[in-house]
């Protein structure tokens, strides 16, 4: 199986996942999910790169309500019955979104605008240094922070169904 199809195989099982329970619910992102969802963010292929980013979304989504932790490992929370967590280093998902930003922003700017939402959340919460162990690219932090952060209109949109048309699904779970 190429990249490609295996990418497109874990999008799918996102898709089935989010139609089946909806967004708001624990995805598994640590086994049946887990893939690098990033390396889409430039796929020339619409649907990998829109599959890729709306995975990202979950993830972060999954992460601020703690239904199910997609990225880590977290200070003091890195053991899950006595074993190690298999987590998603957030800062490569962070830097590599940014990087495809005006792309991903032209393409999908609302599901854009809710991972940026998301990451603020998160991070408004308890800041992602205070809250990650050992990212690999920390300095995206104050990227995301100053380029990002700032920049935000909050009330721009506010449901998740405008994600919905955007992508074009046709469930309801939003």
């Amino acid at each position: 199986m190429n990249r490609n199809d295996l990418i497109i195989e874990k999008i799918n099982k996102v898709y089935q996942s989010v139609e089946n329970v909806g967004f708001d619910i624990a995805l598994d992102w640590k086994s049946e999910l887990s893939y690098s969802y990033y390396e889409g963010f430039s796929s020339d292929i619409d649907f990998i790169r829109k599959g890729s980013l709306f995975s990202f979304l979950g993830m972060v989504i999954n992460h601020f309500y703690r239904s199910t932790l997609a990225f880590g490992p977290e200070k003091s929370e890195d053991k899950e019955n006595g074993e190690e967590k298999i987590l998603h280093d957030i800062t490569i998902f962070i830097k590599i979104f940014i990087d495809n930003f005006e792309h991903l922003n032209k393409d999908f700017p609302i599901t854009v605008f809710f991972v940026i939402k998301f990451l603020f959340l998160i991070d408004n919460t308890k800041k992602f240094e205070d809250r990650f162990e050992d990212p690999l690219y920390p300095q995206y932090f104050n990227i995301l922070r100053k380029e990002y952060f700032s920049n935000i209109d909050f009330s721009k949109y506010k449901y998740y169904s405008e994600i919905k048309e955007e992508l074009g699904f046709s469930y309801n779970y939003f």
